[in-house]
């Protein structure tokens, strides 16, 4: 956040025209020696408040998944040339079988259908959550934008303000060194 009780008019962006590289490389170095100092892989702690992430420990469980698939060696080293193993539906299996399979089809699709209305119901929850906290980050960047603007033009006006003082405090300088010259001088030349 910018703050805006400090009242050094070192660099006036809104008068001066021009920044030195020497100014650049200081800057630059400010910036590398603060950040050299900060931990930046670190979330901020605000952060699992504000949007929890999810846990390493799903993410554990979830990388030695797939190590243990990538292990895992195919039982047969034969591709599938057919697709889909139709024996267990030929006549020669027996109908108590066909009537299990259909049974078991039947209860499956069922609950997949129960399911499905309770996972919708979540997916609306969360989208409903996540267009909430959406809204609440675009009032919240609204608000900063609003701020740093209103900051921005309070900094532009105290440089323009300060621009007449600054070009007469500069040519009472200037006049003021070249008053010491010309007394330099002159007392050399007496």
């Amino acid at each position: 956040m910018v703050a805006d009780t400090y009242h050094s008019l070192e660099y006036l962006p809104y008068v001066d025209n021009t920044v030195t590289p020497e100014q650049v490389a200081e800057v630059e170095s400010l910036i590398s020696n603060e950040l050299r100092n900060t931990n930046t892989t670190a979330v901020h702690p605000l952060v699992e408040n504000l949007l929890p992430l999810p846990s390493s420990r799903s993410t554990s469980l979830l990388s030695q998944e797939i190590e243990r698939y990538e292990e895992e060696q195919p039982e047969e080293d034969e591709p599938i040339i057919d697709g889909i193993d139709t024996s267990r539906y030929s006549d020669d299996v027996d109908n108590y079988t066909n009537l299990s399979y259909s049974m078991l089809e039947k209860r499956n699709l069922e609950l997949m259908a129960q399911n499905q209305q309770n996972m919708q119901a979540s997916w609306r929850r969360h989208l409903q959550h996540l267009g909430e906290v959406e809204t609440n980050y675009e009032q919240n960047l609204g608000d900063k934008r609003i701020r740093s603007e209103e900051v921005l033009s309070e900094r532009k006006r105290r440089q323009l303000d300060f621009e007449p003082v600054g070009e007469y405090l500069e040519h009472r300088w200037r006049d003021g060194l070249r008053s010491m010259v010309n007394m330099g001088m002159n007392s050399e030349m007496k």
